[in-house]
């Protein structure tokens, strides 16, 4: 039996973005769908620095450091606690251009 379809099967429809579990959205452009159009995060950032965290034990317990999932974790964990916790991965700009006092602005 087919069930009724996910709302991430209808917004990848809708924006043509989906990208394997991922919206190619949530890295490249916060205004496109799914920013405060009332379409949840595809994945919140405080999830991400979950995983990362749960990433960097099971590294540690095959003694196979990732060196860069460090930065990562420290880009992860600034964006939380500048309130975007909830907000996908283009928040993680959002977070740098405030950490830096400056504004990304397309060309």
């Amino acid at each position: 039996m087919v069930g009724k379809p996910r709302a991430s099967d209808e917004r990848a429809a809708r924006t043509g973005r989906h990208l394997g579990g991922g919206y190619l959205n949530d890295l490249l452009d916060p205004d496109l769908p799914g920013q405060g159009d009332g379409i949840p995060s595809s994945f919140a950032l405080k999830l991400m620095l979950k995983d990362a965290s749960l990433i960097e034990k099971f590294a540690v317990s095959l003694q196979s450091p990732i060196p860069a999932l460090r930065v990562v974790e420290k880009n992860l964990a600034s964006a939380v606690a500048l309130g975007f916790g909830t907000e996908n991965a283009s928040a993680v700009i959002k977070a740098l251009e405030k950490e830096a006092g400056v504004e990304v602005k397309a060309r």
